[in-house]
């Protein structure tokens, strides 16, 4: 009895909004039916009405409407795998986008069903060897992708959906079972005006008609919207939390500022503060006597590596590096990472391949006066395949250092600077021709690489150097943070164990006692 009185309350409610406009529109009709050009007044409303039809159609196949999906942007730091979840992700949207979607829209077995679906992509990419990977997450992270992805999902509504705040899920289904009733007896309305006055009838059901086919073209969309954020939004935190970017944070509603918020949050910023004071990795590697050495202590502007006509680093030696002297817009530290030269046989990366995993930037040395380039090619791939099999990281940014152009022919002839992209010179025509060679040799436009000429006996262009290491910072520090990531996890770390069974057993006393 009471939900019958509930919607005959809402009935109610929707007369007396309606009245005053039905009530204007059958006097304007009336009016209009007393004026000598009724007639021709009347064809305005299947004109309009099919008019308004088309242009529905027309935004409906537009790419972008009201009901665009919302997609959350990435923090900047995504690694190929991610970049691979985020497709996958995508395309299940874009699947159920083209497909009918879920029959039961208000049914909350097929929103679950959804997002266990969203959640199985993305876990098969990050848990591939995994007979059930979506299952292989913590029940706190499941909870508190909940927890995140309906957070961002009311935000949506509230700033999309008109009304959206007001109406219940009751209401709603309220108002579809009315709407199927108000269709019946507006069936009825237009059949009785079309036996008194069959010029108006065919007008008003014209216009009924289209504003019927608007409708469906309407609602499909707001239900496309809803499908799609649900499973972009959940393919986001699922991302996050495979990839280990996903930090618990505990919140309090009653009391913000309490002890295990204060330790979380304590965590968290101790986090930033080392990811912000880790200094950037930049690996010198070359064969024998390209110059690695000397270009080191060019950099730093005094004797720090060792150097000499025979080979002089015998083991990998990091020497520190600020930047605030080179580059007067950016701040950072850096580590210069100097190696032994390598031959053919790439000597000391058999024995030293993890120092791979540890870089964010690279300067390949190549002397112009070596003409053999087969040791850089290899050793360019061994550190791609390196990073092939390392989903999870991205390939450092690589910039080849061009050393010695100062003894190219002729060899006496050494007047710079030199224009390289259109020579005018016989010196200039020759360092042109050695970077040309150099770069068909070691194919680095497939790897993307940098290539900077230099003369390391007076520092000629070092300061392109410079802004060439300026240019990539943005990707070094993208590979820095995914470097970083694994040390800044402290998932089943014995201090969360410690915790973790000092507060069970505190509520385990606490049960016993009661």
């Amino acid at each position: 009895m009471q939900t019958r009185g509930r919607q005959w309350g809402w009935l109610l409610v929707i007369l007396l909004l309606c009245a005053p406009t039905l009530g204007l529109m059958a006097l304007g009709g009336y009016w209009l039916y007393q004026q000598p050009d009724f007639r021709d007044t009347l064809l305005l409303l299947p004109v309009s009405a099919g008019l308004a039809l088309m242009l529905a159609r027309w935004l409906r196949q537009r790419p972008s409407s009201d009901f665009s999906v919302a997609r959350p942007s990435a923090d900047g730091g995504d690694s190929p795998r991610d970049e691979q979840a985020r497709a996958a992700v995508e395309q299940l949207a874009d699947r159920y986008a083209s497909t009918a979607g879920m029959a039961g829209f208000e049914n909350l077995n097929e929103w679950l069903a959804l997002g266990r679906d969203t959640l199985g992509v993305v876990a098969a990419i990050y848990r591939p060897g995994s007979n059930r990977p979506e299952l292989d997450i913590p029940t706190p992270w499941i909870l508190l992708i909940v927890e995140r992805v309906s957070h961002d999902l009311r935000i949506l509504l509230q700033e999309r959906v008109p009304f959206s705040e007001l109406l219940t899920l009751s209401d709603g289904i309220t108002l579809i079972k009315w709407k199927d009733r108000l269709q019946d007896a507006l069936f009825l309305a237009n059949l009785t005006r079309l036996l008194f006055n069959p010029a108006a009838g065919l007008a008003a059901a014209t216009a009924a008609t289209a504003q019927t086919g608007i409708s469906q073209g309407t609602l499909p969309l707001l239900k496309k919207w809803l499908l799609q954020s649900f499973i972009v939004q959940v393919g986001h935190y699922a991302i996050l939390l495979y990839s280990g970017r996903l930090v618990a944070e505990t919140r309090s509603s009653h009391d913000p500022h309490s002890d295990q918020t204060r330790r979380d949050l304590a965590r968290i910023q101790a986090r930033q503060d080392t990811l912000a004071s880790e200094p950037l990795r930049i690996l010198v590697a070359g064969q024998t006597n390209a110059g690695k050495s000397t270009l080191i202590n060019r950099l730093h502007g005094q004797l720090r590596a060792p150097d000499d006509i025979v080979p002089c680093t015998q083991a990998i030696t990091a020497y520190p590096l600020k930047s605030a002297d080179f580059l007067p817009d950016s701040d950072f530290e850096a580590l210069l990472i100097d190696t032994p030269g390598f031959g053919v046989n790439v000597d000391w990366l058999t024995k030293n391949r993890d120092i791979l995993s540890q870089i964010d930037l690279l300067f390949l040395v190549c002397s112009v006066r070596e003409a053999a380039r087969q040791a850089d090619r290899l050793f360019l791939e061994a550190l791609k395949n390196h990073y092939a099999t390392r989903l999870n990281r991205r390939l450092p940014p690589i910039i080849v250092v061009a050393t010695h152009i100062d003894q190219l022919r002729p060899a006496r002839d050494w007047a710079p600077p030199y224009n390289v992209v259109e020579p005018e010179t016989p010196k200039a025509e020759s360092i042109r021709a050695a970077l040309d060679a150099i770069r068909q040799d070691l194919q680095l436009e497939a790897a993307g690489a940098d290539l900077v000429p230099v003369c390391l006996r007076d520092g000629y262009n070092l300061d392109i150097l410079w802004l060439a290491v300026a240019h990539r910072l943005d990707d070094a520090a993208k590979a820095k943070v995914l470097r970083m990531q694994e040390a800044l996890l402290d998932n089943g770390s014995p201090q969360q164990v410690v915790r973790q069974f000092i507060q069970g057993g505190r509520w385990l006393l606490a049960e016993l006692q009661r």
